[in-house]
């Protein structure tokens, strides 16, 4: 007699046999191999009717109970079994394997065997735990319309939140915006109340694909490409709001206005208020860049040194006015010089004594010209 292991089950059989080369089968019966699961006898016998063991202080039993019922005949306590549907339990209650609290009534709290928990009554504040896939997410996250709610994910390192806003007529209304943070792209996004990307650092966007949401930028809800026109004379006709671009350091503003302790840029300024377009300041508080318009639509453009001071000192480019006014020690250049002032002046140092300066050469207001001691006036040259 040997056991032969078999394609489906071992069997055993008994053969008669007079040499090796000849054998009759006489006897075979299938092997059944019985083995028990539990460490614990009474576990192993257990048929899955109440039982009491008062020797062991052990009971087993489908489900058991414990609490107290209330003035109003509602339950307080915790189950622990199984708690089938077979019990009584509503659409708002966990059925299944495990520990369930209620209070006042209502499922409070649930732990299952399967690995996965519950706290908080049904509704939109009740919080999920699985511990197969190591996520923690609020009720409203698993609803369809996903318009609210939370979900983290502790081992692939990710945090999914979408708002939800109260209004008159519901006390939660759709919401659509969201915030999301991931060890992987995209790292974080945020998304207003109309579904736009406001926020997005990364490529790739895993709940949203039909979206154009790769790069990282910042921009307004309301935002819409400027359409600008490179044409003089004919002003940008679209765009909205803002767009900053850091993938190709780039910025679309259709209304842009900087302020900074040396730089004002405003795109569209309120000329009622003497608003300018551009300035640049020194640390003095003198403007060496001046671009804007008075009140009454009339250009102010002008470049300056720092200091200056009319037929004095320094440089200014007034292209408002078309004057360029330049005052150094031995040059004047003044394009629009006073009665008493000059268009040019050249001074010169004398030849034989260093500390002796001559007029090299000088165009008067008036008209005259003065070259090395000789004056061109009404035609007549005098030296």
């Amino acid at each position: 007699m040997y056991i032969e292991n078999m394609d489906v089950y071992p069997v055993v059989q008994c053969w008669i046999t007079t040499n090796k080369a000849a054998k009759t089968l006489y006897w075979s019966q299938p092997l059944v191999i019985i083995q028990n699961r539990y460490p614990s006898a009474m576990l192993n016998a257990w048929d899955g009717s109440l039982t009491i063991d008062e020797k062991n202080g052990t009971i087993l039993s489908t489900m058991v109970g414990a609490g107290r019922k209330t003035a109003n005949n509602t339950f307080e306590g915790v189950l622990m079994g199984d708690i089938a549907g077979s019990a009584g339990m509503d659409l708002d209650n966990k059925t299944g394997l495990g520990i369930y609290g209620f209070h006042d009534g209502a499922q409070s709290f649930g732990m299952n065997i399967d690995g996965t928990a519950f706290f908080g009554k049904a509704g939109r504040g009740r919080i999920l735990i699985d511990g197969n896939e190591s996520t923690i997410q609020s009720a409203s996250y698993t609803l369809e319309r996903r318009d609210s709610g939370m979900k983290i994910d502790l081992d692939d390192g990710w945090i999914d939140i979408i708002g939800a806003v109260k209004s008159e007529d519901r006390e939660y209304a759709p919401a659509g915006s969201r915030i999301h943070l991931d060890i992987k792209e995209p790292f974080f996004y945020v998304e207003s109340l109309k579904g736009n990307r406001l926020i997005n650092i990364g490529n790739a966007n895993p709940f949203n694909s039909d979206k154009v949401s790769d790069g990282y930028y910042l921009k307004s809800d309301n935002y819409a490409p400027t359409d600008f026109n490179f044409k003089d004379g004919e002003a940008a006709v679209d765009g909205e709001g803002m767009l900053l671009d850091l993938n190709d350091g780039a910025i679309d503003a259709f209304n842009l206005k900087i302020t900074s302790k040396n730089l004002y840029l405003n795109s569209n300024p309120d000329l009622t208020k003497g608003e300018p377009y551009f300035v640049i300041k020194n640390n003095n508080g003198s403007n060496l860049l001046y671009v804007g318009e008075d009140k009454d639509g009339n250009s102010e453009f002008y470049l300056k040194t720092d200091p200056f001071t009319e037929n004095v000192t320094g440089v200014k480019l007034d292209l408002s006015a078309g004057n360029f006014r330049l005052y150094t020690e031995k040059l004047t250049i003044d394009s629009a010089p006073n009665s008493s002032g000059k268009y040019m002046n050249i001074i010169g140092n004398s030849a034989t004594d260093k500390n002796s300066t001559f007029t090299a050469l000088s165009v008067a207001a008036s008209g005259a010209v003065t070259f090395n001691n000789w004056v061109l006036s009404d035609g007549v040259m005098r030296g």
